[in-house]
Formats: structure tokens, C-alpha cells, sequence
């Protein structure tokens, strides 16, 4: 989640680079949390009950906040029910960008796209490994995804979700070798950490090779991957590399470790805050003030936003223990 905030700062270069691992970062550590033991039918109700409420709700919350902004900007009754058609519209299509296609336009909801793509890449990836050819299904989903959206967006990020569960997938694999390996070394931890270590150095060694020279910027929002199958593979060195180094690193930094998994239980709300934040909120005079008076805006701002959202992150918890029976 830090990562999604920051990226949204960050010069070219560092947006490129950030871009590159963050968001299929979420999908496969979904992927490596994969439920089996519930049906596929409990598993999907569940499953959309827990994403698609909260992506709902928030926009809504953005159609009432961006209606009422309207209206007071504009004094226009017409002007209002304008923008509320237009956020009802970005909702159906659930979109991350504006992706331009020949057969149907389509617009921007913003972050939270990824509630309705993630529940797509779930469900097709439970449907897949219910099949000893799970990763023909899975294979067959990601092709499909990206053919089909360089026609048309098909609502809800449907096809994004559909890319991604080759990364919710490759999630699950990857915590069946973590299993094996770890209890394979589970009486040598030191030649399990070299392992670790070894892994990691080759992983970010090629993801940093994949990053070098000038490339466009990789939106897995709108399926956007420059360089095609590239631009799919590649994060996923980067994103094995991070789950390394969190490993290896965070075992060592137990402040920062308790504070990250503190924030990492409640990224589902962190998101929608964001959302709401990015479409509602202007930084622009913070950032004019940084200007005359300081240096550094960015980063500053960014602080800024985290600890907003770290203390509102507090007030969720607290006040769902309350309420909780």
C-alpha cells in the first residue's frame, strides 16, 4: 500500500520502477494466502461479498462527494447530475485509467479497480486449480484477457482480473515451493537463509536487468504491457525479490515489521481511503506552500498522507472492536 501511494509522487524513472512490481506485488501475495479448503461456490460468495461491498461503497462515497463538489463549484443542479452520471459510469466500468479502445470507451475509477480485477483473478484461479491442467486454464485466461481488451473494456476489470490470475496462481506455487523448502531446511536454518539470500540476489538481479534502458511505464490497470510478454514475466522477479527481502530483512526490525503487518491487515480500507482521497482531494495548495517555503514537497506530502492514513487506519480498528459483539 505504501508503495501505491508513493508511486503516485515519484519521478518517471521512479514511477517505471515502482510500477513494475507494486501492483502484481497484491495479486500474488493473494495468491500465496489461496483458500482451497472451501468449495468454489462458498469461496466466490465470500469472496465477493468481502470486494465488491467496499469497492461499492467507496464509490458512492466518490459519486456523493464529487456531486456536492460539483454543485458548489458550479451552482448547477445540471452540472451535478452530470458528474453523478458520469462517477455511475466509471463504477460499471471499473477501470484504473482511461483505456481507449475501437469498440467501447470506457473511464477511470481509480485505485480501487483493483477490488473488482482481484476478485475475477481469485475465482479463476480456485476454478483452475479445481483441474489437474489448472495452468492451461490459467494460461487461457490471460490470453483471453489481453487479446479481448485491445477491442474492448469489458466492465468491473474483468480482463485485468483476468491477466492477474496468472500472478494470483504463480502466488500459490510459489507458497508450495516455500512450504517444501522450508521444511526441508527446517533443522538448518542457516542453509535455508542462503537459500533465501540467493534466491533474492538472482531475482532482483534480473528484475534490475528488466528495468534498464528507457521503457514506457507498465499499467496492469488497462492490461498496458509495452513490450508484451516482457512486461508481464518481468515484475515477477521483482515482486519475488521484495517477499525475499521482507523476509530476510524485516525478521531483523521488528518495530518496522509489527508496524508494516500492522498497516498490511487493513490495505483493503488503505485503499479505499486513497481512492476517496485521490478523487476528492486536492494537495495543490500544500504542494504551492512546500514551493515558497521548503523543499522536498513530495516526499513531505507523503508522510503526510501516511500518517493521515495510519491514524484514520487506527480509528477503523478501534471503532470496529466497539462495535464488534
Amino acid at each position: 500500500m505504501l508503495a501505491v501511494v508513493w508511486g503516485h509522487f515519484l519521478s518517471p524513472w521512479g514511477t517505471v520502477a515502482i510500477y513494475a512490481f507494486h501492483v502484481p506485488l497484491f495479486f500474488f501475495v493473494s495468491g500465496f494466502f489461496l483458500n482451497r479448503k472451501k468449495t468454489l461456490g462458498t469461496y466466490a460468495r465470500e469472496k465477493a461479498l468481502q470486494l465488491f461491498a467496499p469497492y461499492v461503497i467507496t464509490s458512492l462515497v466518490v459519486l456523493l462527494g464529487s456531486v456536492i463538489k460539483s454543485y458548489l463549484a458550479e451552482g448547477s443542479a445540471a452540472g451535478a447530475s452530470a458528474t453523478a452520471g458520469q462517477w455511475f459510469f466509471r463504477m460499471i466500468c471499473g477501470a484504473g485509467l482511461v483505456p481507449e479502445h475501437p469498440l467501447l470507451q470506457a473511464d477511470f475509477i481509480g485505485p480501487i479497480w483493483f477490488l473488482p480485477a482481484l476478485f475475477f483473478a481469485l475465482v479463476i484461479t480456485r476454478w483452475a486449480l479445481e483441474s489437474r491442467w489448472g495452468w492451461a486454464r490459467v494460461l487461457a485466461s490471460v490470453l483471453l484477457g489481453y487479446i479481448s481488451s485491445r477491442y474492448v473494456w469489458l466492465p468491473l476489470s474483468l480482463q485485468a482480473g483476468m491477466m492477474m490470475a496468472g500472478y494470483v496462481y504463480g502466488g500459490h506455487l510459489f507458497r508450495v515451493v516455500w512450504d517444501r523448502v522450508s521444511e526441508q531446511y527446517s533443522e538448518e536454518p542457516k542453509m535455508c537463509i542462503l537459500t533465501v539470500a540467493g534466491c533474492l540476489v538472482a531475482s532482483a538481479a534480473i528484475w534490475l536487468f528488466y528495468l534498464g534502458g528507457e521503457r514506457e511505464i507498465l499499467f496492469v490497470c488497462i492490461n498496458a504491457y509495452p513490450r508484451g510478454i516482457v512486461d508481464y514475466i518481468g515484475p515477477a522477479f521483482g515482486v519475488v525479490a521484495v517477499i525475499l527481502f521482507s523476509h530476510l530483512a524485516l525478521q531483523r526490525l521488528p518495530l518496522v515489521s509489527d508496524y508494516l503487518a500492522w498497516m498490511g491487515q487493513g490495505t483493503l480500507f488503505l485503499l479505499c481511503v486513497h481512492t476517496v482521497d485521490d478523487a476528492l482531494n486536492s494537495w495543490d495548495w500544500i504542494i504551492r506552500w512546500f514551493d515558497t517555503y521548503c523543499f522536498g514537497e513530495i516526499f513531505w506530502i507523503f508522510v503526510g498522507k501516511i500518517l493521515i492514513y495510519s491514524i484514520l487506519l487506527w480509528i477503523w480498528k478501534w471503532a470496529a472492536k466497539k462495535i464488534k459483539p
